[in-house]
């Protein structure tokens, strides 16, 4: 009944709630490091529920790497990848996630820590500008406010909660819908 519940508020508050990137389907650069870049885009999205001031999204991705030798990163590389992978994002001031299916069957909840982060580090950084893209509508790759995730997060409304980044396993997606995740708050 509660999801019930959520899926009739994600009607009512949809045209309100946070939308993805200015145009579907934009190609946005991930990270660049040690000669690759990463690349990505949000095929399609749509709003599962809303309630309480978070958002939950369900997308469709698709993700390449190039290469660039030298570290030569404003020069075109061939990009390789493209398939598509569905990702969820919980666009939330309180516990701002990304999830998608694990090898077991269930989900992997990444719960991220905008404020404590300060400036991300090494693969945290791919998942804060994705994160940003699905949730802010923002293009983070080339952008130098990721080095500055706290005030970045600040400006968005993100209030000090975890001091890291935490990984949960979920069953399913209702465990997002009707309390917190894991054990670990």
């Amino acid at each position: 009944m509660r999801l019930v519940s959520a899926i009739a508020a994600c009607l009512l508050s949809a045209a309100a709630s946070p939308v993805g990137p200015a145009s579907a389907a934009e190609l946005l650069r991930g990270r660049c490091h040690m000669d690759y870049c990463s690349w990505f885009s949000i095929e399609e999205y749509n709003v599962v529920a809303a309630e309480g001031g978070e958002v939950l999204k369900r997308a469709t991705l698709k993700s390449w790497d190039s290469h660039h030798p030298g570290g030569s990163y404003d020069s075109p590389g061939r990009r390789e990848g493209g398939d598509p992978f569905t990702t969820w994002f919980l666009c939330s001031k309180t516990r701002p996630s990304l999830i998608w299916p694990d090898e077991g069957g269930g989900l992997e909840q990444v719960e991220l820590a905008p404020i404590a982060d300060g400036a991300p580090a090494g693969a945290t950084t791919y998942v804060y500008v994705l994160y940003f893209a699905g949730c802010h509508g923002l293009a983070l790759g080339d952008d130098p406010r990721i080095d500055d995730l706290d005030g970045l997060a600040r400006q968005y409304g993100y209030r000090e909660g975890a001091d890291a980044v935490r990984i949960h396993t979920l069953q399913s997606l209702d465990e997002l819908l009707v309390g917190r995740a894991g054990d670990a708050r």
